[in-house]
């Protein structure tokens, strides 16, 4: 038997999974580095495919740490929570995590429910899928550990690539870590 079905071309422009015009956009899995996104077929991990139906956009937060127009979300609507601890030396067991006790009782304290902790090693690719698994299910997602100034410090990055967006330099923040890199020598 064979019928003809209709395709929709919204899935040779990075629509992974449509629904309705106010929660289907563009799967932010698939977006390219000018900006446009690649066919659906090309998603290599399909866990992600309903990554562009959500309440939100999984990209609704840049590396220039600013907010954008991302259709409507509120960061104070936000109801669900997912944290990503990062660290090679949490999971040996040679720092204790004082951060997840921590970040659980603020979490609690402005009504939002935890709804995964993972603790990830000092590795982008690891740090990426963790990301994106939580980014598709969360409201909000936290990230703790791998910021420092070490070669296994990837975070920054990891976080860039699972949103698909490209690091730049914050004019801001290096004008501010100049002023405090100068108070320090002068005082």
């Amino acid at each position: 038997l064979w019928a003809p079905l209709a395709y929709p071309s919204l899935y040779d422009r990075g629509y992974t999974s449509l629904g309705g015009t106010h929660d289907t956009w563009e799967n932010p899995h698939l977006k390219c580095p000018d900006g446009g996104y690649l066919p659906a077929h090309l998603l290599s991990d399909w866990s992600l495919e309903r990554s562009g139906r959500s309440a939100r956009r999984a990209s609704s937060v840049d590396c220039e740490l600013q907010m954008i127009d991302d259709g409507g979300f509120r960061v104070e609507e936000a109801k669900t929570v997912g944290l990503v601890v990062v660290g090679d030396e949490i999971l040996k067991g040679r720092t204790c995590d004082t951060n997840t006790p921590f970040a659980t009782s603020k979490f609690r304290e402005v009504g939002m429910r935890l709804k995964r902790i993972a603790v990830v090693p000092d590795n982008e690719d690891d740090i990426v899928q963790e990301l994106r698994r939580q980014v598709s299910s969360c409201d909000v997602v936290v990230t703790s550990g791998g910021l420092g100034p070490t070669h296994d410090d990837v975070t920054l990055y990891a976080v860039a690539r699972a949103l698909g967006q490209r690091m730049v330099q914050n004019a801001q923040m290096v004008d501010l870590i100049r002023e405090k890199k100068r108070l320090r020598v002068t005082s």
